[in-house]
Order: C-alpha cells, then sequence, then structure tokens
C-alpha cells in the first residue's frame, strides 16, 4: 500500500505543478494539456503495468491522483468539469485497451515482446498525426478518410483536446503544416457519447477474444492474435513492431555488457526565452533585436516530440542520435515614430508582424561511464549539436515578406553522474557547456552552448524504462550578420524500449 500510496502522491504533485505552471495559459488549452499529458503516462504505464497485478495497482493509483488534480484544477478555474470528467474516462478506457493488447502479444511473444509491442502501439496511437502526416497524403481518398476515421476515435492527441474539449487540433498551427490530409477530405470530431462507447466496446472485446483464446489455445494457439488482428483490422488502426531477443542482466560496477540498442520517444513541454537579430543588404537600416518573449510573444502548440537512438554498452559506454524540432507563432505590434528592421523587411510604425519560429536540431552524443561504487556512475559527455533556425517575417497590411536562415554546429561536453536511490529507481543528470569563438576565413563568430538534465529514471522491467527530468538547452551563435540567444527549458517526459 505504501508504493500505491506513494504513486498516487507523486503524480498529484506533478499535477499541481503543472497547473501552477499554466495558471496563465487560457483553461481549456491547459486542461487540454493536462489530459494529453495524462494519455502519455497511460501510454507508457499501461502496457508496462498490464502483466503485474502490483504495478498494476501503482499505475491506477498515479491515475488516479493525476485525474483528480485534474477535475480539481477544471473546478478552481471554472473549466468544464463534465468534459473533464469523460475525458479522464475515455484515457482510463484506452489505457485499459492498451493493457489488454499487451497481455495478448506476451503470451505469444513472452514478457518483453508483449511490453515492447503495447508501447510501440500505444506510441503510434499518441503519436500518429504527428509523423503519419506524409504517409497518409499519399493515400488515396478513400484512404485518406479511413485514417481520419481512425485518428477521430483512436489518438488521445485528436480525441481529448477536439472531441471533449472543443479544441481544434488539426487546424492548430503544428498539425496543419504536418497533417495536410486533414485538408483533403471533409471530417468531423467524434461527440463524446460516441468515443467512450468506441473504447469500451473495443474493451469488452478484447476481454472476449482474450477468454475465447484461453479456452482454445491448447489445439488453436493461432486464435487469439487472430482476433486481435480482427478488432485492429476493424478500427483500421496498423503498427508493425519487430523486436527480438532477451533483455540483458545488470551489469555490476567494473564490467562490461554486452552491446544493446534503445529507443527512445520523449516530449518536452518548453518555456521559450531569447531574442535574434538579423541584418540585411538595405543601406542605413540598423536591424532591430526582437525578444522572443516580450516583443513577439511566442507560443507553441502543445509539447515537443524528441526521438533518440542509441546504441552502447552498459558500464562501458553509449552513443546516440537525438533529434526534434518545434515550430513557434508570435506577433509584434512595431513602435511609434520607428520602424522594426528584419533582415530586408521593415514593419511600418504602429503596424503589425506576423512571426514564425522554428527550430530544429539533431545531436551526436558520446558517454564514457566511470563505475565508482555499485549506486553510483560518474559519466564524461561530449555533443556535436547541429541547429537550424528559420524565421519567417510577414507584414499583412502592406503585403511584404522576408525570410531568413540559419545552420551552425556547436560542440560541448561536461560532467554527469547515475545514482541507485531504491529498488528500481534512479536520479540522473548532466551538465554540458562550451564558450569559444571562431574565425575562418576572415569570418568570426562567438558561440555559446549550454544543455542541463536532471531527474529520475524507474526500470519497470529491464527491457523497458521510463522517467521525468528536467530540461534545459541554450544556444547562442553571434556573427557578421546573424545573432541568435536561445533558451528552451521545461518538463520532459520520456520512454526507452531497449533491444
Amino acid at each position: 500500500m505504501g508504493t500505491e500510496t506513494l504513486a498516487l502522491a507523486l503524480s498529484a504533485g506533478a499535477a499541481i505543478a503543472l497547473s501552477v505552471a499554466t495558471h496563465d495559459v487560457e483553461v481549456d488549452r491547459a486542461l487540454a494539456l493536462g489530459l494529453l499529458l495524462l494519455a502519455l503516462g497511460v501510454a507508457l504505464t499501461a502496457p508496462l503495468a498490464a502483466l503485474s497485478r502490483e504495478k498494476a495497482r501503482r499505475a491506477v493509483a498515479g491515475f488516479l491522483g493525476f485525474a483528480l488534480v485534474l477535475v480539481v484544477a477544471a473546478f478552481v478555474r471554472h473549466g468544464p468539469i463534465g468534459s473533464v470528467a469523460l475525458a479522464i474516462a475515455w484515457v482510463f478506457l484506452h489505457g485499459a485497451a492498451l493493457a489488454l493488447v499487451t497481455r495478448a502479444a506476451a503470451s505469444r511473444l513472452g514478457d518483453p515482446g508483449g511490453v515492447a509491442l503495447g508501447l510501440a502501439l500505444s506510441l503510434l496511437l499518441l503519436g500518429a498525426p504527428y509523423v503519419t502526416g506524409d504517409l497518409v497524403s499519399a493515400l488515396p481518398r478513400g484512404g485518406k478518410s479511413a485514417a481520419m476515421s481512425t485518428l477521430l476515435l483512436l489518438s488521445p492527441s485528436v480525441v481529448l483536446p477536439g472531441t471533449f474539449l472543443g479544441i481544434d487540433a488539426f487546424r492548430a498551427q503544428v498539425l496543419y503544416g504536418v497533417f495536410r490530409a486533414s485538408q483533403d477530405v471533409e471530417w468531423s470530431y467524434a461527440s463524446p457519447a460516441l468515443a467512450l462507447v468506441t473504447q469500451a466496446a473495443l474493451v469488452v472485446l478484447l476481454l472476449a477474444a482474450g477468454r475465447v483464446a484461453r479456452r482454445l489455445r491448447a489445439r488453436k494457439p493461432i486464435v487469439a492474435p487472430a482476433l486481435l488482428l480482427v478488432l485492429l483490422a476493424a478500427s483500421r488502426a496498423d503498427a508493425q513492431v519487430t523486436s527480438g531477443g532477451a533483455a540483458p542482466t545488470q551489469t555490476p560496477a567494473g564490467d562490461i555488457g554486452p552491446l544493446n540498442v534503445k529507443i527512445r520517444l520523449s516530449y518536452i513541454v518548453p518555456f521559450i526565452e531569447g531574442n535574434f537579430k538579423v541584418t540585411g543588404f538595405t543601406p542605413g537600416v540598423p536591424p532591430s533585436r526582437l525578444d522572443l518573449v516580450h516583443d513577439l510573444d511566442l507560443s507553441l502548440q502543445y509539447a515537443i516530440p524528441a526521438f533518440e537512438v542509441d546504441v552502447g554498452w552498459p558500464g562501458a559506454g553509449r552513443i546516440w542520435l537525438e533529434y526534434w524540432e518545434a515550430d513557434f507563432t508570435g506577433n509584434l505590434i512595431s513602435p511609434p515614430f520607428e520602424g522594426v528592421a528584419f533582415k530586408n523587411l521593415v514593419v511600418p510604425p504602429d503596424d503589425v508582424g506576423i512571426v514564425d519560429y522554428r527550430f530544429r536540431t539533431i545531436s551526436l552524443n558520446g558517454r564514457l561511464d566511470i563505475p565508482i561504487v555499485d549506486w553510483l556512475t560518474l559519466e564524461l559527455i561530449v555533443t556535436g549539436r547541429y541547429a537550424h533556425w528559420q524565421t519567417t517575417f510577414r507584414v499583412p497590411q502592406i503585403g511584404a515578406k522576408d525570410v531568413a536562415n540559419y545552420d551552425t554546429i556547436l560542440p560541448a561536453l561536461g560532467p554527469g553522474f547515475d545514482f541507485f536511490i531504491i529498488e528500481q529507481i534512479y536520479a540522473y543528470g548532466s551538465l554540458e557547456w562550451l564558450d569559444f569563438s571562431l574565425a575562418l576565413g576572415g569570418r568570426s563568430a562567438v558561440y555559446h552552448y549550454t544543455e542541463v538534465h536532471g531527474g529520475l529514471r524507474i526500470e519497470i522491467i529491464q527491457s523497458a524504462h521510463f522517467g521525468l527530468e528536467f530540461y534545459m538547452l541554450e544556444l547562442g551563435v553571434t556573427d557578421q550578420r546573424h545573432s541568435y540567444r536561445q533558451r528552451i527549458l521545461g518538463p520532459r517526459v520520456w520512454v526507452e524500449v531497449q533491444f
């Protein structure tokens, strides 16, 4: 009972922290963010807890703690309490369905294979609108309609804001650009009743399929997977996951374990700070330095997904590749009696400019592990990060637009640690930084880099881990024509599967 109480308290505390951090955000959008984070937690924990009653009780306790705080937040902020309660019920049914799929897969593939398939399916449904846009756009019209119907009933990223809170996710800034199929076919959000009935029907059918499969397994062991495939086909959602091999055992301090591969998906809930200045070729027009918060009031729709692929040897070190991108929008009112200059564009006094601020990064990282004792490992981390800024400035009143692109590569290095706390819980942290200047071919530039990670990792089973951390990435570069200073920071939740 102690661990269940701890899970409830930790999840409630996380929800309270989220409510405080979003107190100045529009109530519907703040609640939508909370529901999406609850769905992310269910996507990570339902497959992991499906095979153990004790872990399932912890997961339910954590779910209830977070959900209760969301309902209280909706009441305090005069939000739609009924809609939030119905959305929480939908998320609970969604988690139950994921757990049943995991159990069915584990009966055929073993526990690691079942958990890996369950995690892959849950994260696919959650992230499908963001990662399948090009694939769906290439389908014929009937395929696009089927894909839209599936997402409108089964994807938490679409159902929670659209069906229950009336926020049109497909016409938001991010999805409008990456899921263009929504502009090609007719569609509408499902009603809350239809969404709940669909999830409940899936749970009932999966329960029935599992019972029939258990009765016929001795003679016809293929029945359970076949019924599962029929159910998935009926919902028009396809997922293909390849995995294999048993998870390696933990390596004692001083020993080097076998090569393994990890795939990690994370979501960053960011706050952005900084400024930029871009010099154009118009003589006599000095560029304006624009603050990302005070001048442009940049905003981001929901969280930033990040992807990592990691290979390494336990007890020795790791090498991993990370990718993520963010798209912010903002606007500017030019001060009276003076214009705002961006590259070759000048915003007239008292006029409005609209900014699209996009940032993309890919990093190659290496880590050397230095075991000190069984419960403490020190680390030396080296990073090379590619950064790309694309800034688009538009002035609708005069029909003018200008675009600036900037690319650079920044190195950094620093220490880290990994600390065993209790049972399957670890604390970790790292700090990388580097400030330097470089002159090549008559051109000089000044660079700044700081990256911070600090959080908790929970190893539910050896082949699947998840964690919550504080993340900060601060980059700065100044040359003859460009000056960017940017800090992105906030909570980051992640899950990784080890092969």
